[in-house]
């Protein structure tokens, strides 16, 4: 792995370690009976599913400290879990705001076709978003939301004979046939998600949710969640 790549994957560490950090000390007031705070749930994120409904991701490619180039890589379906968390606000008018750090770790179930195989998968995102919520009693909300901000995914790859590489100094396609490289990306995100909680115990909750952004790719999560569905107020 090149400098480069090592002082991103340092960073994203420190990013998903600061946002674990405080949504940690937001916890205890999650669970505060009849009080006023915003905070509605505290998201525990695993498992995820990543994939591809249009376009193509463009990533580096290193081999040692070599820059190879870039390469567009379309479709790849990734199915991982790790550990992150998701500080979930509810406002007035069921204004909603979230703001989350996670890790994730699997494999392509279904491998970009540029690449003959492909090694573990390292991903990390940090997001934020801001939409509405609308409660279904006590039992249940949805809402759908705005999302924005990064996410840095890495794995070593093999290439298939022939496969090109786009080289950003000259945009000639250049073919570096077969042989292990290593796959560097770091992407804005910016999209839609559409989601519920369920409330299964207490201040217990199941969740799901769904983000499509605007270049294709698209993310699926669900598990457990801490916290209680917030009445909807109004001023």
């Amino acid at each position: 792995m090149g400098g480069g790549a090592v002082r991103i994957t340092i960073a994203m560490r420190a990013l998903l370690a600061l946002g674990v950090l405080g949504v940690c000390a937001s916890v205890p007031s999650v669970a505060q009976a009849g009080g006023r705070s915003p905070i509605e749930f505290v998201d525990l994120l695993s498992p995820e599913v990543v994939g591809r409904v249009a376009g193509a991701q463009t990533v580096d490619l290193r081999r040692g400290d070599e820059f190879l180039g870039t390469t567009q890589v379309p479709g790849g379906l990734f199915v991982g879990g790790g550990f992150g968390l998701r500080l979930v606000l509810r406002l007035d008018w069921g204004v909603r705001f979230s703001l989350e750090a996670s890790g994730a770790w699997g494999r392509f179930q279904e491998p970009p076709p540029a690449f003959a195989s492909t090694s573990l998968v390292t991903r990390a995102e940090a997001l934020s978003s801001l939409g509405y919520e609308v409660p279904l009693g006590r039992w249940a909300a949805i809402h759908t939301a705005t999302v924005i901000g990064i996410d840095y995914s890495a794995w070593d790859a093999t290439l298939r004979e022939g496969a090109a590489l786009a080289a950003p100094s000259s945009g000639v396609g250049v073919s570096r046939g077969t042989g292990s490289v290593a796959v560097r990306d770091v992407a804005l995100r910016l999209g839609q998600q559409i989601g519920a909680h369920v409330a299964v115990y207490k201040a217990l909750a199941l969740f799901g949710d769904a983000t499509f952004d605007w270049d294709g790719q698209y993310r699926v999560r669900f598990g457990i969640a801490i916290g209680e569905i917030l009445p909807l107020r109004r001023r």
